[in-house]
């Protein structure tokens, strides 16, 4: 039987090699909305918890913002068709029946 690693860990694999050590610096902002809990005792405060609301328009927004922030970045790089090539041909080879 076949050793199959995550989808998402090749691609991490795959994309290791050829992204920079560091990104670009201006990532799309995301709002701050302290929320907080206290837990035995202990105040906690979610300056995200808005985000937990996946259906909302707000959330939504701030999604795609990253998403396209995201996809610009990656779509850039050098070396990503062939990453990418190479990643679908591994995957076209083996199935989880395998």
């Amino acid at each position: 039987m076949k050793s199959r690693l995550p989808a998402s860990l090749l691609l991490a694999f795959g994309l290791s090699a050829i992204i920079p050590s560091h990104a670009p610096a201006k990532y799309p902002p995301t709002e701050k909305k302290p929320v907080t809990d206290e837990y035995h005792g202990i105040k906690v405060v979610d300056d995200y918890r808005w985000l937990e609301e996946a259906g909302s328009p707000p959330v939504k927004a701030s999604t795609q913002a990253q998403n396209a922030y995201s996809r610009a970045y990656l779509d850039a790089l050098p070396d990503r068709a062939g990453v990418e090539q190479r990643l679908t041909g591994w995957y076209a080879k083996d199935t989880p029946s395998q």
